[in-house]
């Protein structure tokens, strides 16, 4: 056992090998799947595997990339939210174009059956002028240390850092504006997000760092597909019926299943971590349906030169 070594420590190269190596999803018996998130707990980047904390970063920035985005989601929760609960909202829709909310949602738990008329969307319905159903997107990343792990985690990013305008930077719908003016794919890039140390919240702000080279670029466009991306983005709830009693909180949280329908000791999923205060959803802009024509963003590989002016005009 001393001779074995971590997989980590390994030498790039060898990790690039062991990449391609074919899962065995039969020995002992089961499939051990890993999750691995980003948290912005208490405005500080949080390393969570298997819903526990590894890893807490000093530094309030981090170089990710972006390798897929969900459909902006919105959940409403009934009760107040209490530090540490990890509860499944009471109504929610997993993707805000639709207008409605998800066909998961207990008929006694669905607010209306429209997103658009429902009261919990409207100002003043949650705690002073905000609204009570809000507002977040969930991005598959990876680390830009650690592309060649092709290790996946999940980014939830709340709905202040995805519309509210911020003085310095860009929260994430201005970037993604900024990369379509340049016809960028955001997956083509190392991204920079920050954390506002002036915020009360956890405020992040997003910005070009460097695009891929081109080995790194093959390994994103191979993982954009891959399961382990379309598991991080996918919003999964399970109905408060449905889900087993939690004591340390006293509401009820999901209890995970592995391939065998066995309980696990993975954590259920953490729908939200910190809570913006009501007067920052109250100024949050939602989402509108366009009915313009899209600006077409060019589905080929950006050449480095224009990478390069995108980075030297964002840096002036």
């Amino acid at each position: 056992m001393s001779d074995l070594i971590s997989m980590d420590k390994m030498p790039a190269p060898y990790k690039d090998l062991l990449a391609k190596l074919q899962p065995e999803t039969a020995f002992g018996g089961e499939n051990f799947s890993t999750s691995r998130r980003i948290s912005l707990k208490q405005s500080t980047f949080r390393k969570i595997i298997n819903g526990n904390e590894v890893q807490k970063l000093s530094e309030k920035h981090m170089d990710i990339v972006i390798v897929k985005a969900a459909p902006i989601s919105r959940m409403y929760y009934a009760a107040a939210y209490v530090e540490g609960d990890s509860g499944p909202p009471t109504c929610w829709s997993a993707d805000t174009s639709k207008g409605i909310p998800s066909p998961d949602v207990l008929a006694a738990d669905r607010q209306s059956n429209s997103c658009h008329d429902c009261t919990q969307n409207i100002k003043g319905s949650g705690q002073g002028q905000g609204k009570a159903c809000r507002f977040q997107q969930r991005l598959a990343v990876m680390l830009a240390e650690g592309i060649s792990t092709r290790d996946i985690y999940t980014l939830t990013v709340p709905s202040a850092s995805i519309f509210k305008a911020v003085e310095h930077g860009m929260t994430m719908k201005s970037y993604a504006r900024f990369l379509q003016a340049h016809k960028t794919p955001v997956a083509a890039l190392v991204t920079e997000i920050s954390l506002d140390e002036d915020s009360s919240y956890p405020l992040l702000t997003f910005k070009p760092a460097r695009p891929l080279e081109k080995n790194e670029l093959e390994i994103v466009v191979e993982m954009q597909e891959h399961p382990d991306t379309i598991e991080a983005i996918t919003l999964k709830i399970t109905p408060a019926e449905e889900v087993e009693e939690d004591e340390s909180f006293g509401r009820k949280v999901e209890a995970p299943a592995n391939s065998n329908g066995e309980d696990t000791d993975t954590p259920a999923i953490e729908f939200r971590d910190d809570e913006p205060t009501a007067e920052v959803e109250a100024k949050v802009e939602e989402p509108q349906k366009k009915t313009s024509k899209k600006t077409k963003i060019a589905e080929e590989t950006p050449p480095q030169e224009a990478l390069d002016e995108l980075l030297d005009e964002w840096d002036d």
